[in-house]
């Protein structure tokens, strides 16, 4: 069996003929690989190097997993402070910023990308996951934890429209995207809970997350793709809004 045939059959409750795949979720980080550099990783299977993680993923025996995504903060964005502050603070910072979010270089990007996977995708070899910002996570990116915390009661317009500009730029995406290529699977980056659960409750996710699921969704699901939810921390509170939405996966 092809990587991508073991993939998708475990996706959809089947056993594959042979074995289970054997994918690495996310790539390994900076210290990592200079730690194994210095335990005699070759030249050849570094990918900060090579800009290619295919000799990677073979060098560690690994099925080949990518991931394609269309970042909706550019890099002419100014960078946070610190780990978990924000870029702005008020509408009119969001105003002000408009101009380096939703990049149309970020989609053209995904799509060159595809079409240089497109062939192996279609002939089985390599495994293609989207990542997409999620209606949690890219709201405290650009606000920080604490304040995207206070704006779900003190700011909920400015929450609304910025997810509504993400569906609108995820669509973006999907437009220039699904012609080429149809992913695997999709991923949302959340991390909405933590070591105890929810980091909101069900009626803040019910008007501020969820409206922006239904609007995407579907029409992932139509492609074909299997929907996944990224999150850390304890997840069992949380399936049942998952599963109303009709999302698949955790």
């Amino acid at each position: 069996m092809r990587p991508r045939e073991r993939f998708v059959d475990v996706l959809n409750f089947k056993k594959p003929d042979d074995r289970l795949p054997v994918v690495e979720w996310a790539a390994w980080w900076d210290l990592t690989i200079e730690r194994w550099r210095s335990e005699g990783l070759p030249e050849y299977a570094d990918f900060r190097l090579t800009g290619d993680l295919g000799p990677s993923f073979r060098y560690f025996g690994l099925d080949e997993f990518y991931m394609l995504a269309a970042a909706p903060i550019g890099p002419e964005c100014p960078e946070p402070a610190h780990q978990g502050d924000g870029i702005l603070k008020s509408e009119a910072d969001y105003d002000s910023l408009r101009t380096c979010l939703y990049p149309d270089k970020a989609i053209l990007d995904l799509c060159n990308a595809a079409h240089r996977l497109k062939k192996r995708h279609l002939s089985g070899d390599v495994i293609i996951r989207l990542w997409l910002d999620g209606f949690f996570w890219f709201p405290r990116s650009l606000l920080g934890i604490e304040n995207h915390f206070f704006a779900f009661y003190d700011q909920p317009e400015l929450l609304h429209r910025m997810n509504e500009d993400l569906v609108a730029f995820h669509h973006r995406a999907l437009d220039a995207l699904l012609p080429v290529l149809v992913p695997d699977m999709v991923g949302f980056a959340e991390d909405m809970t933590y070591n105890k659960g929810p980091m909101i409750n069900k009626s803040l996710f019910d008007t501020f997350v969820s409206p922006y699921y239904r609007q995407l969704v579907p029409r992932l699901k139509v492609s074909g793709i299997k929907v996944f939810v990224d999150s850390d921390g304890q997840v069992h509170d949380i399936l049942p809004w998952l599963i109303e939405n009709d999302i698949e996966g955790i």
